[in-house]
């Protein structure tokens, strides 16, 4: 399970610089519920013979690498 911290520490992470993530939960006046949560299932996939081949660290750290080299 990831959240937008752990999202954004995983990301950060990466970088060869000292990143500092800092989350910063200011709720008022946002329009928004304070607790907004969604999960993505893959179970329909997975029964059409889908497969993840990389855990989610893993894929995030693929396309960082990608997006890296593309620029």
């Amino acid at each position: 399970n990831y959240n937008i911290a752990k999202l954004a520490q995983t990301i950060a992470s990466f970088s060869d610089q000292n990143i500092e993530v800092i989350i910063e939960n200011n709720l008022e006046n946002t329009g928004f519920a304070p607790n907004n949560s969604m999960v993505l299932k893959n179970d329909k996939l997975k029964a059409l013979g889908w497969a993840p081949q990389h855990n989610t660290a893993e894929s995030l750290r693929r396309t960082y690498d990608y997006i890296k080299t593309s620029n």
